[in-house]
Formats: structure tokens, C-alpha cells, sequence
């Protein structure tokens, strides 16, 4: 399959960091040699990016790295880019620096404490203050392991591309759903109608309106909604603000705004229904879904204390190899749900002689980027040419 473009150009300086200047060439040359022996595109059906199935949909996987070196990744992943290619739309993989600090921060005063409490337990079986001074320098050692030594950014796991890929058939057309989420709020009856109907609210149109009687009947119907006249009076719960409103045949505008809270994450479902035409189409069907499941999943920590977050995907639509300029992209995005039917419509059907390989299979998954979209930033939403995200 032809794959020409690249998500980022050849990073020349952070190769020379990793290999040196003098083995540069060399170094990447091997890198570049390695990429391609272990290079491998699992496609369904065989006959993609053809005259008779002209348009697919990319998946590159990265694997998240504790502790890596970024430099040294980077240049292996440009490495790969360049050798096997890569998607042009790839956002939202980061840790701005404002976030980090905050996260630096609070790991040093989270650590500091835990070091205090632990230093203080020690103390008290010696009987001195030396355990707390000590407990209280280890917790702050170990935090420094994690963030920079000037506190400004987190040490972030870098992605490493691996050099597989998956190439399916676009079966279903391609939707995006973009969702503003806001909130109603309400700036009340008197404030409304002083910015509304008293004009630009100077001291002249305040009394215009009051003489008009709206600002008299605001106040007058906030009074009867906040008293309790009728208990006194011992004439039980009469409800004075319901007498008002239906007399009057008049409500309270509430005067509400819709104010802007973020934009929802985008969310990319594909559903593909798998029918292998022989043993080969059925090995790539069963590699495609055994890829999606194990990089779903995360990876625990030898100690079991942790998990590293799960792989993360490029999806790009293309068109005879290349990506498809007509269709939005996909910003980064992990894998959130995945079902596999080993069946069609709740029968299981296997093929004969096979030991029992089914012969119909459906795959369902559900994509969500890790960023959300603005306009303007990074050139995801522009009002010029081109579809972008």
C-alpha cells in the first residue's frame, strides 16, 4: 500500500542527538532497515487502495513509554514515519506546561507530606526528630524522579509508533458530530430589565422606567414572593405570588442566557463485518482484531502498583493510498469500546475442515479523541480550504 505522507518531517537534530553526529547516518540507516523488515500493514480486504476498493482507513498505534528517552523516541518515530508512513493529522498528545507545573507542584507537596508521616513513624521508635527530617528528604527525592529539576514540566511518557498498522475498508460513511455544551443561567428580572428596557442603565432611564410603572411591579412582585404576610395574618398557605400571576395574566421574565461551558470530545464509531474468501483474509482478520484488543488494554507494572495508560490510534481516511482531502480528520484518539461477534445476526457459522474458524465475524468499536478541537490552533479549524477536523 502507497503511504507518502508523514505526520512530521525528518528531525535531523534530534537523530544527531541520539546517534551523534559522526554514526548519524549510519545509525539511521540500521533504524530505517529495521523498520522496514518489521514493517507490517494488516489489511481487509486484500484487494485495498485498488481501482475496485479505492477507499480505506488508516490505524497507527503508539505504545506510551514510562521513563523513555523523548529525544531518542522521537527520532526512532520519525524514523518509522518516513519509512513507513504515518497519518497527516495527529493533535493532542501533551502536557501544557501551565497543567505540568500545577501536577510538579502538587507531587512535590503530596510527596513531602507522605515523606513527613512516614519520617514521623520513624521517629518515634528512635525518639528523635531525625526520622521526619529524613522521611520528609525521601519523599521529595523520589518526586524529583518523576518531574524536571526546574519544575516547570512533568516528565510526560513519550508514544512510541510501533511499526504495525491496520488498513480496513471504509464501511460505513464517515460522520463527525461536533457538541457545544452550555449551561442556562438566569441574571434575574430587576438586573434584565435595567440592561434591556432602561436603555444603557443610566440614572435617567432607571427613573423613566420607574415611572413606568415595570421596575414598581418587579419589586412589588419580589416583596410578595419573599413574604410570609398571610401566616401572620393566621390565613394559612395562601399563596400571594399565584394570586399575582393570575390576576396580572403576567410571569417574571427570568431573563436567562446561554453561556459557553467546552466542547464535548468527538466520538468515531466502525463497525465492520468481516466474511474471509480464504486463509489468508481469515489470518489478517484475526491479527486485525487481536491488535485492537491487546493495545487496548494497559500494561501493569512488574510490582502491580500501576498501569500504563493503553496505546493511542492516528485514523485517517485515504483514497488510493493517500488521505482522502475531502473527509475530516481525526485527532489522536483512544479505543474506548470494542465487541467482537464471532457470528452473523446470533449464528454461529464455521468454515468445514478448519477445526472450527468462524466464517463470519463483526467488529464494532467506538474511538474518542484526547483533545478537544478550537478553531484557529495548530490549523485544526480554519475558515479556509480544505476539510481539516
Amino acid at each position: 500500500m502507497s503511504q507518502t505522507e508523514t505526520t512530521n518531517p525528518s528531525n535531523t537534530s534530534a537523530t544527531q542527538e541520539v546517534f551523534g553526529p559522526v554514526d548519524n547516518r549510519k545509525a539511521a540507516a540500521e533504524a530505517k532497515i529495521l523498520a522496514k523488515k518489521t514493517a507490517k500493514v494488516y489489511r481487509y480486504p486484500n484487494n485495498l487502495d485498488t481501482s475496485e476498493q479505492p477507499h480505506s482507513v488508516n490505524f497507527f498505534i503508539s505504545e506510551y513509554v514510562p521513563g523513555g528517552d523523548v529525544q531518542k523516541i522521537a527520532a526512532e518515530n520519525n524514523i518509522i514515519n518516513d519509512t513507513i508512513g504515518s497519518p497527516t493529522a495527529r493533535a493532542g498528545n501533551g502536557i501544557t506546561a501551565e497543567n505540568a507545573q500545577n501536577v510538579s507542584e502538587n507531587l512535590r507537596i503530596g510527596a513531602a507530606f507522605v515523606g513527613a508521616l512516614a519520617g514521623g513513624a520513624v521517629g518515634e521508635k528512635v525518639g528523635d526528630l531525625v526520622g521526619r527530617l529524613v522521611g520528609t528528604g525521601a519523599g521529595a527525592l523520589a518526586v524529583d524522579k518523576l518531574i524536571s529539576t526546574d519544575a516547570t514540566s512533568i516528565k510526560s511518557a513519550p508514544a512510541k509508533r510501533i511499526t504495525s498498522s491496520i488498513s480496513l475498508h471504509v464501511a460505513q460513511s464517515p460522520q463527525a458530530k461536533y457538541t457545544a455544551e452550555y449551561e442556562n443561567e438566569s441574571i434575574g428580572a430587576l438586573l434584565g430589565t435595567l440592561t434591556t428596557s432602561a436603555g444603557q442603565g443610566t440614572i435617567q432611564s432607571v427613573m423613566t422606567e420607574a415611572a413606568n410603572g415595570n421596575l414598581q411591579e418587579l419589586v412589588a412582585r419580589g416583596l410578595v414572593d419573599a413574604a410570609t404576610l398571610p401566616k401572620e395574618l393566621g390565613l394559612g398557605d395562601v399563596n400571594l405570588s399565584g394570586l399575582a400571576r393570575a390576576a396580572s395574566k403576567k410571569v417574571r421574565n427570568p431573563f436567562q442566557e446561554q453561556i459557553f461551558k467546552t466542547m464535548n470530545f468527538r466520538s468515531f464509531a466502525f463497525q465492520y463485518k468481516f466474511a474471509p474468501r480464504n486463509s489468508s483474509e481469515f489470518d489478517s482478520v484475526m491479527s486485525i482484531i487481536n491488535l485492537f484488543k491487546f493495545h487496548m488494554h494497559p500494561t501493569k507494572a512488574n510490582d502491580g502498583a500501576f498501569f500504563t495508560f493503553p496505546s493511542i490510534f492516528d485514523i485517517e481516511y485515504r483514497y488510493k493510498g493517500s488521505r482522502n482531502a475531502f473527509v475530516n480528520k481525526i485527532a489522536t484518539s483512544v479505543l474506548t469500546d470494542m465487541t467482537v461477534d464471532y457470528g452473523s445476526e446470533g449464528v454461529f457459522t464455521t468454515f468445514r475442515g478448519t477445526e472450527g474458524k468462524p466464517s463470519e465475524i463483526t467488529l464494532a468499536m467506538q474511538f474518542r479523541e484526547i483533545s478537544l478541537l478550537t478553531k484557529g490552533q495548530d490549523g485544526q479549524l480554519t475558515n479556509g480550504t480544505g476539510v481539516g477536523y
